[in-house]
Protein backbone atom coordinates (compact mmCIF):
# COMPACT_ATOMS: atom_id res chain seq x y z
CA UNK A 1 0.00 0.00 0.00
CA UNK A 2 2.66 2.46 0.94
CA UNK A 3 4.13 1.56 -2.52
CA UNK A 4 0.95 2.42 -4.23
CA UNK A 5 0.06 5.60 -2.09
CA UNK A 6 3.82 6.99 -3.46
CA UNK A 7 3.44 5.99 -7.34
CA UNK A 8 -0.65 8.00 -7.02
CA UNK A 9 0.77 10.74 -5.14
CA UNK A 10 3.40 11.18 -8.07
CA UNK A 11 0.48 11.57 -10.34
CA UNK A 12 -1.96 13.77 -7.85
CA UNK A 13 -4.21 10.92 -7.39
CA UNK A 14 -5.82 10.08 -3.84
CA UNK A 15 -5.85 6.30 -2.89
CA UNK A 16 -9.25 4.28 -2.37
CA UNK A 17 -9.17 1.68 -0.27
CA UNK A 18 -12.62 -0.65 -0.17
CA UNK A 19 -12.62 -1.95 3.00
CA UNK A 20 -16.11 -3.04 2.94
CA UNK A 21 -16.40 -6.33 4.79
CA UNK A 22 -13.56 -5.41 6.75
CA UNK A 23 -14.43 -3.52 9.28
CA UNK A 24 -11.82 -3.93 12.67
CA UNK A 25 -9.63 -5.94 10.50
CA UNK A 26 -5.84 -5.27 10.79
CA UNK A 27 -2.62 -5.91 9.03
CA UNK A 28 0.94 -5.56 10.68
CA UNK A 29 -1.34 -3.74 13.55
CA UNK A 30 -2.50 -1.40 10.64
CA UNK A 31 -6.48 -1.12 10.51
CA UNK A 32 -8.03 -1.78 7.14
CA UNK A 33 -9.58 0.84 5.92
CA UNK A 34 -7.25 3.36 7.04
CA UNK A 35 -4.52 2.53 4.67
CA UNK A 36 -4.99 4.61 1.81
CA UNK A 37 -5.82 8.27 1.51
CA UNK A 38 -9.81 7.20 1.33
CA UNK A 39 -11.39 4.29 2.89
CA UNK A 40 -14.95 3.02 3.66
CA UNK A 41 -16.82 -0.13 5.25
CA UNK A 42 -20.23 -0.91 4.06
CA UNK A 43 -22.88 -1.70 6.54
CA UNK A 44 -25.45 -3.52 4.72
CA UNK A 45 -26.77 -6.53 5.49
CA UNK A 46 -24.15 -9.77 5.74
CA UNK A 47 -21.28 -7.38 6.52
CA UNK A 48 -19.15 -7.04 9.64
CA UNK A 49 -21.25 -4.72 11.50
CA UNK A 50 -24.43 -3.28 9.46
CA UNK A 51 -27.24 -0.92 10.16
CA UNK A 52 -29.44 -2.90 7.57
CA UNK A 53 -27.86 -0.27 4.71
CA UNK A 54 -25.42 2.47 4.68
CA UNK A 55 -21.94 2.42 4.89
CA UNK A 56 -18.75 4.63 6.41
CA UNK A 57 -16.16 6.64 4.51
CA UNK A 58 -12.64 7.65 6.08
CA UNK A 59 -9.82 9.94 5.38
CA UNK A 60 -6.77 12.12 6.93
CA UNK A 61 -6.95 14.24 4.09
CA UNK A 62 -8.54 17.93 5.60
CA UNK A 63 -9.40 18.86 1.24
CA UNK A 64 -11.53 15.55 0.76
CA UNK A 65 -12.67 15.35 4.15
CA UNK A 66 -13.84 19.18 3.64
CA UNK A 67 -15.39 17.91 0.08
CA UNK A 68 -17.67 14.75 1.75
CA UNK A 69 -18.64 17.40 4.52
CA UNK A 70 -20.37 19.38 1.87
CA UNK A 71 -21.82 16.67 -0.06
CA UNK A 72 -23.31 15.40 3.10
CA UNK A 73 -25.28 17.98 3.84
CA UNK A 74 -27.08 18.02 0.75
CA UNK A 75 -28.06 14.32 1.37
CA UNK A 76 -31.99 14.33 2.75
CA UNK A 77 -32.99 12.41 5.36
CA UNK A 78 -35.02 9.06 5.31
CA UNK A 79 -38.51 9.80 5.13
CA UNK A 80 -40.92 8.00 8.14
CA UNK A 81 -42.37 5.66 5.45
CA UNK A 82 -38.40 4.64 4.85
CA UNK A 83 -37.72 4.62 8.03
CA UNK A 84 -40.68 2.00 8.49
CA UNK A 85 -39.06 0.15 5.47
CA UNK A 86 -35.89 -0.24 7.77
CA UNK A 87 -36.97 -1.29 10.39
CA UNK A 88 -38.87 -4.15 9.10
CA UNK A 89 -36.11 -5.39 6.96
CA UNK A 90 -33.73 -5.14 10.07
CA UNK A 91 -35.91 -7.57 11.63
CA UNK A 92 -36.69 -9.81 8.55
CA UNK A 93 -32.27 -10.15 8.65
CA UNK A 94 -31.99 -11.18 11.62
CA UNK A 95 -34.48 -13.85 11.19
CA UNK A 96 -33.16 -15.24 7.42
CA UNK A 97 -29.90 -14.85 8.51
CA UNK A 98 -29.97 -17.71 10.21
CA UNK A 99 -28.84 -20.58 8.22
CA UNK A 100 -31.71 -22.62 8.66
CA UNK A 101 -34.41 -20.09 7.34
CA UNK A 102 -31.81 -19.02 4.16
CA UNK A 103 -33.69 -20.52 1.37
CA UNK A 104 -37.03 -18.41 1.68
CA UNK A 105 -34.74 -15.41 0.63
CA UNK A 106 -32.99 -17.38 -1.71
CA UNK A 107 -36.15 -18.45 -3.47
CA UNK A 108 -37.34 -15.25 -3.72
CA UNK A 109 -35.34 -13.64 -6.83
CA UNK A 110 -36.41 -10.25 -6.60
CA UNK A 111 -33.92 -10.40 -3.70
CA UNK A 112 -31.12 -10.71 -6.44
CA UNK A 113 -28.90 -13.13 -3.58
CA UNK A 114 -25.78 -13.73 -5.31
CA UNK A 115 -25.70 -11.74 -8.06
CA UNK A 116 -23.05 -8.92 -9.20
CA UNK A 117 -24.91 -5.59 -9.68
CA UNK A 118 -23.10 -2.76 -10.65
CA UNK A 119 -25.26 0.71 -10.06
CA UNK A 120 -23.41 3.74 -9.78
CA UNK A 121 -27.03 5.51 -9.44
CA UNK A 122 -27.98 4.07 -5.87
CA UNK A 123 -30.23 6.48 -3.67
CA UNK A 124 -28.00 8.02 -0.19
CA UNK A 125 -29.40 9.35 2.51
CA UNK A 126 -28.22 10.31 6.11
CA UNK A 127 -28.10 7.76 8.76
CA UNK A 128 -31.58 7.59 10.41
CA UNK A 129 -31.70 7.98 13.91
CA UNK A 130 -33.27 4.56 14.07
CA UNK A 131 -29.61 3.38 12.42
CA UNK A 132 -27.70 5.39 14.99
CA UNK A 133 -29.80 3.20 17.89
CA UNK A 134 -28.70 0.08 15.83
CA UNK A 135 -24.64 1.54 16.01
CA UNK A 136 -24.86 2.10 19.70
CA UNK A 137 -21.73 0.84 21.69
CA UNK A 138 -20.84 -0.46 17.99
CA UNK A 139 -17.04 -1.27 19.42
CA UNK A 140 -18.02 -3.61 21.79
CA UNK A 141 -20.55 -4.90 18.99
CA UNK A 142 -17.89 -5.20 16.33
CA UNK A 143 -15.57 -7.08 18.87
CA UNK A 144 -18.27 -9.37 19.93
CA UNK A 145 -19.14 -10.44 16.38
CA UNK A 146 -15.44 -10.56 15.49
CA UNK A 147 -14.91 -13.34 18.40
CA UNK A 148 -16.79 -15.17 17.52
CA UNK A 149 -17.10 -15.37 13.95
CA UNK A 150 -13.01 -16.49 14.93
CA UNK A 151 -14.09 -19.23 16.66
CA UNK A 152 -16.43 -20.62 14.21
CA UNK A 153 -13.38 -19.84 11.19
CA UNK A 154 -10.86 -22.61 13.46
CA UNK A 155 -13.82 -24.60 13.36
CA UNK A 156 -14.27 -25.02 10.05
CA UNK A 157 -10.70 -24.68 9.16
CA UNK A 158 -10.22 -27.98 11.52
CA UNK A 159 -13.33 -29.84 9.81
CA UNK A 160 -11.88 -29.27 6.16
CA UNK A 161 -8.37 -29.96 7.05
CA UNK A 162 -8.79 -33.55 5.49
CA UNK A 163 -10.96 -33.20 2.97
CA UNK A 164 -10.70 -32.53 -0.61
CA UNK A 165 -10.76 -29.19 -0.72
CA UNK A 166 -8.64 -26.21 -0.40
CA UNK A 167 -9.18 -22.91 1.46
CA UNK A 168 -7.32 -19.84 2.02
CA UNK A 169 -6.63 -18.95 4.60
CA UNK A 170 -3.62 -18.80 5.83
CA UNK A 171 -2.05 -21.48 8.62
CA UNK A 172 -1.55 -18.64 10.88
CA UNK A 173 -5.08 -17.47 9.85
CA UNK A 174 -6.98 -18.71 12.49
CA UNK A 175 -7.27 -15.13 13.56
CA UNK A 176 -9.45 -14.16 10.64
CA UNK A 177 -13.00 -12.92 11.45
CA UNK A 178 -14.41 -14.12 8.42
CA UNK A 179 -18.16 -13.85 7.77
CA UNK A 180 -17.95 -16.69 5.22
CA UNK A 181 -15.34 -19.23 4.67
CA UNK A 182 -14.33 -19.61 0.88
CA UNK A 183 -13.70 -23.26 0.04
CA UNK A 184 -12.02 -24.10 -3.98
CA UNK A 185 -13.80 -27.24 -5.40
CA UNK A 186 -11.89 -28.43 -8.23
CA UNK A 187 -14.35 -31.35 -8.74
CA UNK A 188 -17.37 -30.06 -10.49
CA UNK A 189 -19.85 -32.71 -9.45
CA UNK A 190 -18.46 -32.89 -5.99
CA UNK A 191 -18.78 -28.84 -5.99
CA UNK A 192 -22.57 -29.03 -7.40
CA UNK A 193 -23.94 -32.09 -5.39
CA UNK A 194 -22.75 -29.61 -1.88
CA UNK A 195 -24.53 -26.80 -3.23
CA UNK A 196 -27.74 -28.70 -3.91
CA UNK A 197 -27.83 -31.06 -1.06
CA UNK A 198 -26.54 -27.63 0.79
CA UNK A 199 -29.82 -25.62 -0.06
CA UNK A 200 -31.88 -28.80 0.56
CA UNK A 201 -30.91 -29.10 3.76
CA UNK A 202 -31.02 -25.13 4.89
CA UNK A 203 -27.87 -24.62 5.64
CA UNK A 204 -26.33 -21.67 3.42
CA UNK A 205 -23.80 -22.45 1.62
CA UNK A 206 -23.27 -20.92 -1.68
CA UNK A 207 -21.82 -20.18 -4.79
CA UNK A 208 -19.26 -17.14 -4.00
CA UNK A 209 -19.47 -15.22 -7.17
CA UNK A 210 -21.35 -15.53 -10.76
CA UNK A 211 -18.95 -14.69 -12.96
CA UNK A 212 -15.03 -12.65 -12.55
CA UNK A 213 -15.14 -8.83 -13.12
CA UNK A 214 -14.52 -8.62 -16.64
CA UNK A 215 -18.02 -10.46 -16.64
CA UNK A 216 -19.95 -7.75 -15.32
CA UNK A 217 -22.19 -5.90 -18.01
CA UNK A 218 -21.33 -2.25 -17.28
CA UNK A 219 -17.45 -3.08 -17.06
CA UNK A 220 -17.15 -4.61 -20.38
CA UNK A 221 -14.71 -2.22 -21.89
CA UNK A 222 -11.77 -3.34 -19.27
CA UNK A 223 -9.49 -2.65 -21.74
CA UNK A 224 -10.07 -5.97 -23.56
CA UNK A 225 -8.37 -8.28 -20.81
CA UNK A 226 -9.88 -11.21 -19.81
CA UNK A 227 -9.32 -12.21 -15.75
CA UNK A 228 -8.77 -15.84 -16.60
CA UNK A 229 -7.94 -16.97 -13.01
CA UNK A 230 -10.93 -14.90 -11.61
CA UNK A 231 -13.27 -16.63 -13.89
CA UNK A 232 -11.67 -20.42 -12.68
CA UNK A 233 -12.35 -19.13 -9.08
CA UNK A 234 -15.62 -17.61 -9.99
CA UNK A 235 -16.69 -21.27 -10.56
CA UNK A 236 -14.76 -23.45 -8.27
CA UNK A 237 -15.48 -21.09 -5.16
CA UNK A 238 -17.99 -21.69 -2.79
CA UNK A 239 -18.77 -20.25 0.99
CA UNK A 240 -19.59 -21.48 4.00
CA UNK A 241 -21.46 -19.26 6.77
CA UNK A 242 -19.40 -18.77 9.80
CA UNK A 243 -20.78 -15.77 11.49
CA UNK A 244 -22.21 -15.02 14.87
CA UNK A 245 -26.41 -16.62 13.81
CA UNK A 246 -24.68 -20.06 12.85
CA UNK A 247 -25.99 -22.10 15.49
CA UNK A 248 -24.06 -25.65 17.00
CA UNK A 249 -26.65 -27.61 15.10
CA UNK A 250 -25.98 -25.79 11.94
CA UNK A 251 -22.39 -26.35 12.21
CA UNK A 252 -23.01 -30.45 13.07
CA UNK A 253 -25.03 -30.67 9.52
CA UNK A 254 -22.26 -28.39 7.58
CA UNK A 255 -19.69 -30.98 9.02
CA UNK A 256 -22.01 -33.53 8.32
CA UNK A 257 -22.34 -33.04 4.53
CA UNK A 258 -18.79 -32.17 4.32
CA UNK A 259 -17.74 -35.21 4.81
CA UNK A 260 -20.18 -37.02 3.02
CA UNK A 261 -19.25 -35.28 -0.13
CA UNK A 262 -15.40 -34.13 -0.14
CA UNK A 263 -14.04 -37.04 2.36
CA UNK A 264 -11.86 -39.47 1.04
CA UNK A 265 -13.75 -42.35 -1.10
CA UNK A 266 -16.39 -39.89 -2.15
Amino acid sequence: MDQLQRLASHFGLPVVEDAAQAMGEEINTRKLGTLGDVGFFSLGRGKAFSTVEGGVILTDRDDIALQLSIALETLPDYTPLETAALICRAVSIVVLQRPSFFWLPRSLPFLKLGETIYDPDFPMRKMSPFQAGLAMNWKAKLERFRSTRRQNVAWCKSVVSSLRVRHYCEENGAGYSLLRFPLSIDDTVARNALLVRGKERGLGIMPSYPDSVDGIEELRGFDGRACEEAKRLAHTLVSVPVHPLVSKRDKALIHELLGEVLGEGH
